[in-house]
């Protein structure tokens, strides 16, 4: 049991008291535990879950090719969200969920359970101008949480805005992100 790096002694810790899925985002966490580490910890009972947060699907298969069904691998960025599941992760866990339910919901049938690639292409099309708007926007002027706000008004009514010093969207940004949703209506 080598310590390949610094927090595998506190992961194995905490082990005994419940599941751990790790939140392998190098960007928030500072360090991204690699295939190897994972591979290990999993194999010693430690963690059983990870949410695959880089971007980069590749890493995706790698895991499921070394660790099989012992390890529950989520997709967790907004984009390519169909080449994480068809590279064999088991669900995606992003903003979106929370965001467009239904959407998350038909992206998984579509190409997880159906493994319908020419349906995912189609799905994904259908969001490519949120896409392009979300990332355009990622001078975060609107923020991503303002505009995750914005969407949730927009299909309920009323969630109210992101805590200060984030708030609501300017009226031109809202304008245009009404005009993306009403084109994805049937998809909310």
């Amino acid at each position: 049991r080598s310590t390949l790096f610094p927090y595998t002694t506190l992961f194995r810790s905490l082990a005994d008291d419940f599941g751990i899925m790790v939140y392998n985002n190098p960007w928030f966490a500072g360090y991204e535990l690699t295939e190897r580490e994972i591979k290990m910890l999993v194999e010693e009972g430690v963690v059983d879950s990870i949410k695959c947060a880089h971007g980069e699907v590749d890493r995706v298969h790698n895991l499921k090719v070394s660790c099989g069904d012992t390890l529950t691998i989520m997709y967790g960025h907004d984009y390519n969200m169909i080449e994480g599941l068809f590279a064999g992760a088991d669900g995606i866990l992003t903003g979106f969920p929370a965001v467009f339910p239904k959407f998350t919901r038909m992206i998984y049938e579509t190409c997880a359970v159906k493994k319908d690639v020419d349906g995912g292409r189609e799905m994904i099309a259908r969001l490519k101008p949120f896409l392009d708007f979300f990332y355009t926007y990622k001078t975060n002027d609107p923020h991503w949480l303002e505009i995750y706000k914005y969407c949730l008004n927009y299909q309920i009514g009323y969630a109210g805005v992101p805590r200060l010093p984030l708030g609501a969207v300017r009226p031109e940004a809202a304008k245009l992100i009404d005009g993306i949703l009403k084109e994805m209506e049937d998809l909310l």
